[in-house]
């Protein structure tokens, strides 16, 4: 991620808040952005920003000048599936939606822990943070990178997976109906798992349950109520909603619960391999317990003696006949030197010996 210092993308944070003012999207701007500085700084885990500190506790943060700088895209490395490296661009404009993974520690009652949480991004900044520990004097500078972002939640009303033969759907998170959630939020740009593709429910059409806000790119004011999560956008993708893949180690714990969500077809495929395979190893070990003890005895004692060749004749080591004692071959044998031996076929008719 860039962090260069533009007058095209500066943003003075007070001057900004002033222009959108009653923007649903810049509620408590600040405080939240404060708030997630402060997490990173004290290097508390991340559980999406809602942490309540107290105004005394913001002072420790100061946003240099007020000023955040802006950038057009965020470039994600990541590890394919079969151990390759790869990169996403993340555009707030053209390709926005990410994936990171969930810190859900509590799930209702019949309901399996989904292992992602999803966000759109609407904005790449970076500022220059002064911190100012509780009873010092003494502020410690920090050049920190993240994004703004408006969340998505997860649709629980319906099954999905192989099994249900159902993609996961996502929706804007709604604070009026989701008291427990919050809409925007800010986030660490490492924290970016990949970028999503979502396809958008059109059964389920739009809505406008933000208002007015310069944040939604669509030109009608509308949101889509819900967009289905394409996990067969490529094959990194669908098997980080698989399991198991060599490259994904470091989400393995996360999504390895995907590996008991089998379609009835896959399972039946799948019981008949271990099946092969079982009967294979029976098959190995019924040919070893017919070779009794005195096979092996013969086998293990056997010599020269017996008229079979050692490991010198086996691959041709052997010394030849025209070999002197140092090993090397006589003159004679590497065959007539020029103008040496009479003339063949070909040299009688004017050409050359092969």
């Amino acid at each position: 991620m860039s962090q260069q210092v533009k007058t095209q993308n500066r943003i003075d944070l007070r001057k900004w808040q002033a222009e959108n003012k009653g923007d649903p999207a810049l509620k408590n701007f600040v405080r939240k952005l404060k708030t997630h500085l402060l997490l990173r700084i004290l290097g508390e885990t991340y559980d999406s920003d809602e942490h309540d500190f107290s105004d005394k506790d913001l002072e420790q943060i100061i946003i240099d000048r007020n000023v955040i700088y802006r950038h057009k895209v965020l470039r994600v490395n990541y590890t394919t599936y079969d151990l390759r490296r790869q990169q996403d661009s993340i555009n707030p404009r053209t390709h926005a939606d990410i994936m990171i993974l969930s810190h859900e520690t509590d799930v209702a009652e019949g309901q399996v822990r989904h292992p992602y949480w999803y966000a759109r991004v609407l904005g790449i900044f970076h500022c220059r943070v002064l911190h100012k520990a509780p009873g010092t004097n003494t502020l410690k500078s920090y050049d920190m990178e993240f994004l703004w972002i408006r969340w998505y939640g997860l649709d629980r009303t319906r099954k999905f997976g192989f099994q249900a033969k159902q993609l996961p759907r996502v929706g804007f998170v709604d604070e009026k109906k989701d008291k427990d959630l919050v809409s925007f939020g800010f986030l660490d740009p490492s924290q970016v798992i990949r970028a999503v593709h979502l396809i958008p429910d059109d059964v389920l059409g739009r809505s406008d349950n933000l208002g007015a806000t310069f944040v939604r790119s669509d030109e009608d004011g509308l949101d889509w109520n819900y967009f289905f999560v394409n996990i067969f956008v490529d094959r990194d993708m669908f098997m980080r909603y698989r399991g198991g893949a060599a490259g994904h180690e470091a989400i393995r714990e996360a999504v390895d619960h995907f590996l008991g969500d089998r379609d009835q077809v896959d399972l039946r495929y799948h019981n008949e391999h271990e099946k092969q395979i079982e009967e294979l190893a029976e098959l190995e070990d019924t040919a070893e317990e017919l070779q009794n003890d005195k096979d092996k005895a013969e086998w293990a004692t056997t010599t020269r003696d017996d008229g079979v060749g050692g490991d010198d004749e086996d691959y041709g080591y052997t010394r030849k006949p025209d070999e002197d004692d140092d090993g090397e071959l006589d003159e004679a044998g590497y065959g007539p030197e020029d103008g040496e031996g009479g003339e063949g076929e070909l040299s009688a008719l004017g050409y050359a010996d092969l």
